[in-house]
């Protein structure tokens, strides 16, 4: 589904996505903070011919760094054979990854998102690519699109360790909206149907400009490594709140 007043042309175009995220935590203790955030939200076609293309190109082919969970090759192509494999859903559109890229040599995403089309433009999977830390460990979740779906409403469960401060036993409710103007993402973290932790992305499209890169690097400086403190900050004043530590599972034992 083409979101309204957007060319196709325009909505093929990688671009800028600012906003900002918040954390909440309601159990057991309260626990809320948010940030300023912008994201690159690359057409992974765009990625591949960045070396004959305009100078935004060449600087995010330049700074992209590529997951090793998927070896080397096309990284369009082994997620299409991730969809296949998990989903047996057959992806031959645009795919469209929304990620942090290298800032002075360094990145981590706690997720990263890939958008999955058909040739018609129509969304028919998202894979949401999970990091932690200090572990450095990847998982995905694959999850198929339904038709004519204006927020998409994915209810899965835990089977990766992300926060010392949040056990295995949850399950997730994921409320993803189209990407278009706006772009919505809540993940919430749910046991016997109550909601535990949020954490909430909405962000605003900018187009992929040399002045709109550095308005979002003016405005929110160092944004990788303001990502990885500010992480260990938040898990200091939980521990400090007096919120239990959970071990890696690999590691209880």
């Amino acid at each position: 589904m083409l979101p309204k007043n957007l060319s196709r042309k325009l909505m093929e175009s990688s671009c800028l996505y600012k906003g900002k995220i918040q954390h909440a935590r309601r159990v057991p203790k309260e626990h809320i903070f948010s940030y300023n955030i912008y994201y690159f939200y690359i057409n992974l076609d765009e990625l591949v011919s960045a070396k004959d293309d305009s100078f935004l190109c060449k600087y995010i082919h330049k700074r992209f760094k590529r997951p090793m969970r998927y070896g080397e090759g096309d990284l369009k192509s082994a997620i299409v054979n991730l969809v296949r494999q998990r989903l047996d859903l057959e992806i031959n559109g645009p795919i469209f990854l929304l990620t942090q890229i290298q800032n002075m040599s360094f990145v981590f995403n706690p997720i990263s998102v890939y958008f999955c089309y058909d040739k018609e433009f129509q969304l028919k999977s998202i894979v949401s690519e999970v990091n932690n830390t200090p572990w450095n460990e990847q998982h995905c979740y694959c999850v198929p699109v339904g038709e004519n779906e204006t927020v998409m409403d994915f209810n899965l469960q835990k089977d990766f360790h992300v926060s010392p401060f949040m056990s295995m036993d949850f399950d997730y409710q994921w409320l993803i909206s189209h990407p278009g103007d706006s772009l919505s993402i809540i993940m919430h973290n749910l046991k016997e149907k109550e909601i535990y932790f949020s954490a909430t992305l909405k962000l605003k499209r900018l187009k992929l400009t040399l002045w709109n890169l550095m308005y979002c690097k003016f405005r929110i400086p160092l944004v990788n490594f303001k990502v990885v403190f500010g992480i260990y900050w938040q898990a200091l004043r939980l521990w400090l709140k007096g919120v239990a530590f959970v071990s890696h599972p690999k590691k209880q034992g």
